[in-house]
């Protein structure tokens, strides 16, 4: 299924006043599976629903604080023109050309707005204990950013570009 009806799905079961769509998440791991987790926003409240779909099921989760930094922008869908799986195949051509020995074992994918702008924001976790993050422009289809990084460089600093 496409993120476009994913969306269109999540938004029949939750509309709140006061709420905006913030993100799409899905992650990929030995076998592809059909679970989704659309978020929703308030700035009022700084606090996001999380509407879970796996297969034809769809739950509504509980309203819960948000814990970051940056401000949570609105994803605007008629913005995105690239779908998950053409993101994923720009990321998985250039994890395997520039980043070929680090297998991955798990694959997080994000749909948001940041201030690169919208963005398939792809994280993998590989066999060799590193997070490679690849942003994929949800408009052009262009690699916005890619960083290798060790999973013991989460300390809170940066950690070497690549």
């Amino acid at each position: 299924m496409n993120v476009k009806d994913i969306v269109m799905r999540a938004e029949k079961e939750f509309s709140s006043e006061g709420f905006f769509l913030s993100h799409v998440f899905k992650m990929y791991e030995t076998s592809d599976n059909d679970n989704w987790q659309v978020g929703f926003y308030s700035e009022e409240k700084d606090a996001v629903v999380p509407v879970e779909i796996e297969g034809d099921t769809i739950r509504v989760g509980q309203e819960s604080e948000i814990f970051r930094k940056d401000k949570i922008n609105k994803l605007v869908m008629d913005d995105v023109k690239l779908d998950i799986s053409d993101a994923l195949g720009k990321a998985n051509l250039l994890q395997k050309e520039k980043y070929s020995v680090h297998n991955p074992v798990k694959i997080i994918v994000i749909l948001q707005t940041i201030p690169e702008g919208t963005v398939y924001n792809i994280t993998y976790i590989t066999q060799s204990f590193k997070t490679l993050n690849i942003k994929v422009s949800a408009i052009t289809g262009d690699i916005v950013a890619d960083k290798l990084l060790s999973i013991f460089d989460f300390k809170g600093g940066e950690g070497k570009s690549n």
